[in-house]
């Protein structure tokens, strides 16, 4: 199974935001497509504003995607049934 997800990733501003533990949006990062070959598990991630997004657990890395926990979950379904 093969599943093509939108992910974020930060940028040079983010990082920084990040790395100093400043505010910033999950909104103000970059967003790639990212192709998934196997996922491990699916977990709410939910931001310091309160916005929920989906946490991809995979070969024993994590990524948030911009799409929700429930989206994530239904396309790993529809994925599986086309199999």
């Amino acid at each position: 199974m093969t599943l093509e997800l939108p992910i974020y990733f930060h940028t040079d501003e983010t990082q920084q935001a990040h790395d100093l533990e400043l505010p910033y949006s999950m909104e103000d990062c970059e967003t790639r497509m990212v192709t998934f070959y196997e996922i491990n598990a699916v977990s709410v991630y939910q931001s310091k504003n309160g916005s929920e997004y989906a946490l991809i657990h995979a070969n024993g890395d994590k990524f948030i995607s911009t799409l929700s926990y429930a989206e994530v979950n239904a396309r790993i379904a529809r994925a599986k049934s086309v199999i």
